[in-house]
């Protein structure tokens, strides 16, 4: 008898928490993260829009991306045009992709020393 009663308590154990364990993972998550930061992209495009070089041209494609806030190359965005750029940012995904992988193959071309004949 005891060791009955050792045993169901035991399995009630495991039982309880395998179930929490399993809960946990099905829950799904009221907050989603993007796999970049906001405020970093932020910072690399406001750079490539008010120092326009030749070294920052990939970004202006950007111009052309539905919903793109309205920015004039060689101007000072204000904090207003900042704010509308992080909510875009973080509602194009997509976009930012591409926008990340033209500044990589830039990078690679003007500054990656390894690539460079």
């Amino acid at each position: 008898m005891k060791f009955l009663n050792s045993f169901l308590i035991v399995f009630v154990i495991l039982f309880g928490m395998t179930t929490v364990s399993m809960g946990q993972s099905v829950l799904p998550s009221d907050t989603t993260t993007l796999p970049y930061v906001v405020d970093d992209l932020v910072n690399a495009i406001q750079e490539c829009y008010e120092q326009p070089v030749q070294t920052n041209e990939y970004a202006h494609f950007l111009s052309n991306e539905v919903g793109f806030p309205a920015l004039i190359l060689g101007s000072a965005l204000t904090a207003n045009k900042i704010a509308q750029l992080k909510i875009w940012v973080k509602s194009n995904p997509i976009a930012i992709e591409k926008f990340l992988i033209r500044r990589k193959k830039n990078y690679d071309t003007y500054f990656n020393p390894a690539l460079q004949e």
